[in-house]
């Protein structure tokens, strides 16, 4: 979960939601793994304030927070505000998993391979 503190992070919080359910691809002594080693056990909240500890992590956050690549325009809505959001989607044992930082845990949308994955994201986006 983003703490306040944190600041502007909300991509890093949705790339950190898809990369530390990737178990594969992590680097065993990388500020990740080291990230992931310290909070498996803790709460979201918990998780938001470590993350700031993890020097690594941040600096790069807040390089790419103050990218102007980075800016973005938030599209008009027809519903309440949103600032900008992230939301990852993920392949795991081969069923579809949904990463958003405002759930308090990961949505299972039944089973996906690596051929519908893409196609399987798509609808669920679409429907929603």
């Amino acid at each position: 979960r983003q703490v306040p503190e944190f600041g502007n992070a909300c991509g890093t919080i949705g790339c950190l939601h898809v990369c530390l359910n990737i178990e594969h691809w992590i680097s065993s002594n990388s500020p990740m793994q080291s990230f992931r080693d310290k909070t498996i056990a803790c709460t979201p909240e918990e998780r938001g304030k470590i993350l700031i500890s993890i020097k690594e992590l941040k600096s790069q956050s807040d390089i790419s927070a103050e990218s102007s690549q980075a800016q973005t325009v938030c599209p008009p809505r027809d519903a309440d505000d949103l600032d900008h959001h992230f939301v990852g989607f993920v392949s795991s044992k081969g069923h579809l998993f949904e990463l958003d930082g405002t759930k308090y845990s990961p949505i299972d949308h039944g089973t996906t391979s690596p051929k519908t994955f893409a196609d399987d994201v798509w609808h669920i986006i679409k429907s929603n």
